[in-house]
C-alpha cells in the first residue's frame, strides 16, 4: 500500500512563509521610510526648498496613508515655513489604484499653520535665496527711504549740470555770433559816404535848374526823380535792416530775462525732487499701507503659481494619445484615450482646519484634480464659520476652474465680521512704522483672475482701533519731532477705513489704496517739515546763486553792441530823410517844394 502524499509540500510552505515574513518585515520596517523619503524628495523638487515630514504610515487594510509633521519651507525665506501641517490622512480606492487611478473620497488635513519659524534653514543649493526683491514693492508703491531727511545742498550741486548755466552759455555764444554778423552787415549797408554823394548830386541838379530854360527844367526834374529813387532804395535797405536787428534785439531781451529767472527754476526743480509734493503728501498713507498690501498680493500670486501643478498639467495631443509633461521632472507620461475617461488623480473632498494666532477655523475643498477638463467640475474652496474664537463670522468661497484649459478662471470672495485682531504691522517703513495694537475688523473682498488678467477689490473697516507708532530699538523713544507728532495723532484715531483696488496682469499690476490716514499724515508731515524745508530751500538758493552769479553778470548790458548798430542805422535814416526834404526849386515867387517835387509851371 502506497503512502499518501500531503497536498502541501513542507519546503514550499516554508518558502512561502519566509516570503510573507520578508514582505511583512519590509512593510513594517521599510515601506513607511520609503514613502516618507519620496514625499520629501518630490516635494522639495516641486517647491525649490526643503519639504520635511516627521512620519508616514501606509496601511493596506483599508488602503490609506497618514502623514504627520509636514513642513514646507518658503523658498524666499529659508528660516520660515510657507505652510506647516500637523496631520494628513486619507483612504485610497484600491480597485481604482490597480488601474493606475488615484481616487480619494475624503481627506482630512488638520493643524494647518502659515509662515511658521523654522529651527534650521530649509534652503537647498540649487535655489538658495538670492535676496532679490520680488517686485511687489515697485508695483504697490514703496515709500521713499529719504522721505524725512533732506540732503546737503552742496552735495546735490557738486558736479551737477544746472540748466540755467547751459542757458547762459548758449545765450552768450548767440550774442557774440549776432554781434559779429551785424558788424559785417552794417559795413555793407549804405552809409555816410553814399549820402554825401547824394548831397553832391542834389546840389549840382539844383544849380543846373536855376540857370536854364524849359529844357533845363525838364532835365532837372528827371534828375531829381532818379536821385529820389536812389535815395529811397537805400533808405528801404536801412529800414529793413533796422527792423531785423530790432527784432533780434527784442528776442535777446526775452532770453536775457528768462536766463535771469532760470536759477529760480533750477531751485524749484531740485526742491520738487528732494522734498514732498502736495500729491506725495496726499497719498502718504497709501504709500505706507501699499508696502503691506503689495506683500499680501505677491504672496497670493505666488501660491497660485505653486498650486498650478496640482490643478493643471502641461498636456499635448499626439494622435489618440495624450502626452503629459511633469514639472521639475524628466520624462513624460503617455495616456491613451479611454472609453470612459476618468482623472488620473481625484480628491473628492478635503476637510481642513487652520490654526492662527487668533484662533482656529475649518473649511473644505472639493474636486481637486489636475484633470478638470475630464472631471468636468472646477475645484471649490469653502469656509463658513460662525462664532469662532476670534471672529463672529467667516465666509470664504473660491473657485479654480480649469474645465476649459484655454480659458482658466480663478475667483474668490471673502467676508469676515467682528474679527478681533492684535499686534499687526500696517507699515514696516523704518521712518514711519505703524502697527495695530488691537481692533475689531470687518472685511469684504472679491478677486478674479481670468488667464493673466487680475481684478480685485477689498474694503476693510477697523473699529475700537488702537494704533501705535514704532519706537527706536536702541532707546525706545521717538526718533524726532515728526515721530512725536505722529504718535499723538495716531493715539486719537479709533476708527479707520481702507479701500484697496488691484488691476492689471500677473506680471504688471497696479494697486490703488485709499484710507483716512492720507489727510491725517499730510497735515502732520507738513507742519513738522515746514521749518526744515524752508532752511533747505534758503541754503539751496544761496548755492545756486553762487554758481550762477558770475555767468549772469553783465548780461543786462550785453545788448549794447547791437543797440549801437541800431542807433547808427537810425542816424543814417535821419540823414537820408533830410535829403528827401531839401527844396528842389529856388525860383523867385514860388514856394520851395520837397521831393517828390512838382514842375514850377
Amino acid at each position: 500500500m502506497k503512502e499518501r502524499k500531503s497536498p502541501i509540500r513542507l519546503k514550499g510552505l516554508i518558502a512561502f512563509v519566509i516570503i510573507i515574513l520578508v514582505i511583512s518585515v519590509f512593510w513594517l520596517l521599510v515601506i513607511d521610510c520609503v514613502v516618507k523619503r519620496e514625499i520629501e524628495r518630490n516635494g522639495t523638487d516641486a517647491v525649490g526648498a526643503k519639504v520635511e515630514l516627521k512620519s508616514a504610515d501606509l496601511s493596506l487594510f483599508p488602503m490609506g496613508l497618514t502623514l504627520t509633521g509636514l513642513q514646507v519651507t518658503n523658498p524666499e525665506s529659508p528660516m520660515q515655513n510657507s505652510v506647516e501641517i500637523e496631520r494628513i490622512s486619507f483612504s485610497i480606492d484600491g480597485a481604482r489604484l490597480l488601474g493606475r487611478k488615484v481616487l480619494v473620497e475624503e481627506m482630512e488635513v488638520t493643524g494647518v499653520r502659515f509662515n511658521t519659524t523654522r529651527s534650521r534653514s530649509g534652503a537647498i543649493r540649487k535655489t538658495a535665496a538670492t535676496g532679490k526683491t520680488s517686485g511687489s514693492e515697485k508695483k504697490a508703491g514703496k515709500l521713499p527711504t529719504d522721505l524725512f531727511k533732506l540732503p546737503d545742498p552742496k552735495e546735490i550741486l557738486k558736479g551737477a549740470d544746472l540748466p540755467s548755466l547751459a542757458l547762459v552759455e548758449k545765450l552768450k555764444a548767440d550774442l557774440n555770433s549776432a554781434e559779429t554778423k551785424w558788424q559785417e552787415k552794417f559795413k555793407e549797408l549804405p552809409g555816410k559816404k553814399e549820402f554825401d554823394e547824394y548831397k553832391e548830386r542834389f546840389d549840382k541838379l539844383k544849380a543846373t535848374q536855376g540857370g536854364g530854360g524849359l529844357e533845363a527844367l525838364l532835365g532837372g526834374a528827371a534828375g531829381f526823380a532818379e536821385l529820389q529813387k536812389d535815395i529811397q532804395n537805400d533808405l528801404d535797405k536801412i529800414k529793413s535792416a533796422q527792423k531785423e536787428i530790432d527784432s533780434i534785439t527784442s528776442g535777446f531781451k526775452s532770453r536775457i530775462s528768462a536766463a535771469a529767472k532760470a536759477p529760480e527754476q533750477d531751485l524749484k526743480r531740485i526742491m520738487k525732487k528732494y522734498t514732498l509734493s502736495p500729491d506725495s503728501l496726499s497719498n502718504l498713507g497709501s504709500a505706507l499701507l501699499g508696502q503691506k498690501a503689495g506683500t499680501y498680493i505677491e504672496t497670493a500670486l505666488k501660491w497660485n503659481k505653486r498650486l498650478a501643478p496640482v490643478i493643471e498639467r502641461v498636456k499635448e495631443r499626439r494622435g489618440n494619445a495624450e502626452v503629459i509633461r511633469h514639472p521639475r521632472k524628466r520624462g513624460v507620461t503617455v495616456r491613451f484615450k479611454d472609453k470612459t475617461p476618468t482623472p488620473d488623480i481625484l480628491i473628492r473632498t478635503l476637510n481642513f482646519s487652520v490654526l492662527t494666532a487668533q484662533g482656529e477655523f475649518a473649511g473644505k475643498v472639493t474636486d481637486i484634480t489636475p484633470d478638470a477638463e475630464i472631471h468636468g467640475r472646477p475645484m471649490r474652496l469653502s469656509v463658513d464659520a460662525t462664532e469662532v474664537d476670534w471672529a463672529d463670522k467667516i465666509k470664504i468661497d473660491g473657485t479654480i476652474d480649469r474645465t476649459a484649459p484655454t480659458a482658466p478662471i480663478d475667483t474668490v470672495t471673502a467676508s469676515i465680521k467682528g474679527a478681533k485682531i492684535e499686534s499687526i504691522s500696517l507699515s514696516e517703513s523704518e521712518e514711519f512704522p505703524i502697527s495695530i495694537n488691537s481692533a475689531v475688523a470687518q472685511l469684504k473682498m472679491k478677486a478674479n483672475m481670468s488667464g493673466e488678467v487680475i481684478k480685485a477689490n477689498a474694503d476693510i473697516s477697523l473699529k475700537e482701533l488702537k494704533l501705535d507708532r514704532g519706537k527706536t530699538p536702541e532707546t525706545g523713544k521717538e526718533k524726532n519731532a515728526l515721530g512725536k507728532g505722529l504718535s499723538s495723532a495716531l493715539s486719537s484715531i479709533n476708527e479707520l477705513k481702507i479701500g484697496i483696488e488691484v488691476s492689471g496682469t500677473r506680471e504688471k499690476y497696479a494697486v490703488k489704496i485709499t484710507s483716512g490716514l492720507d489727510s491725517l499724515l499730510k497735515g502732520i508731515v507738513e507742519n513738522q517739515m515746514k521749518a526744515q524745508v524752508a532752511t533747505f530751500e534758503n541754503e539751496l538758493r544761496k548755492e545756486i546763486e553762487a554758481k550762477t552769479a558770475g555767468p549772469l553778470k553783465g548780461l543786462d548790458t550785453s545788448l549794447g553792441p547791437l543797440q549801437d548798430i541800431s542807433g547808427l542805422l537810425s542816424g543814417q535814416l535821419g540823414f537820408g530823410n533830410e535829403l528827401l526834404k531839401q527844396p528842389s526849386s529856388s525860383t523867385p515867387g514860388k514856394p520851395a517844394s520837397p521831393l517828390p517835387f512838382k514842375l514850377p509851371f
